[in-house]
């Protein structure tokens, strides 16, 4: 599952902020209408200013830690520790309401209606 995912079941919104601290860092980014992350800071300096927006969480965690911290770790779940400011949550916990409550919807017919 990825951000476009949690946007399409409404869980997320275009221009909504991640964010996730690692040591001294705050990282942020905001999330596009296609669910990648831009605009991404680090201590509310923008950075990553060559680079085109990040298609996942994971990926934009890495470059965060990796390229901005120096940090080479390997045990990091950016789903687990990255939260959506918006709602407070974390991004985990919106994947698995994501997961329970967007049910696909059942196409309208006659057998339908008269089932419901």
């Amino acid at each position: 599952m990825s951000l476009i995912h949690l946007l399409n079941a409404s869980l997320i919104s275009e221009g909504d902020e991640v964010y996730f601290h690692f040591k001294n860092f705050y990282f942020s980014g905001f999330v596009d209408k296609l669910g990648m992350i831009c605009e991404t800071k680090s201590n509310n300096i923008i950075v990553f200013l060559n680079k085109m927006p990040f298609e996942n969480l994971t990926e934009w965690a890495d470059a965060c830690i990796q390229e901005i911290a120096k940090e080479y770790i390997t045990r990091f779940s950016a789903w687990k520790r990255c939260t959506h400011k918006n709602s407070g949550l974390v991004l985990n916990n919106l994947r698995q309401l994501c997961g329970v409550f967007a049910v696909p919807k059942i196409p309208v017919t006659n057998a339908t209606i008269t089932t419901l």
